[in-house]
């Protein structure tokens, strides 16, 4: 059995991925981390390397980046629930 580097791999795999996409085009990092991850579960790469790893192939491919992998990661921990009771602030208008 051949032992394949999974950085290897993923290069591999982030390549095949940009050839498949139409040129010209505007790769989306979110799209991509989404599709490679799912493809690669044991990813090697997160975050900033992944996208980096994303942008330098989609450049090598002719293609445009839209760097929104952080800006998704953003919302997603915005939309998440907080830890604890939520709490309300009520205030009540008194005449005097």
């Amino acid at each position: 059995m051949v032992h394949v580097d999974p950085t290897t791999r993923l290069d591999s795999l982030i390549d095949n991925y940009m050839s498949s996409r139409r040129r010209p085009s505007v790769v989306s990092t979110t799209a991509a981390a989404r599709a490679l991850t799912t493809l690669m579960t044991a990813c090697p790469l997160t975050g900033r390397a992944l996208e980096d790893a994303i942008a330098a192939s989609a450049v090598r491919h002719g293609h445009a980046v839209a760097f929104d992998l952080a800006e998704a990661r953003a919302l997603r921990a915005r939309r998440a629930p907080t830890s604890g009771p939520a709490t309300r602030l009520v205030i009540r208008y008194q005449p005097d």
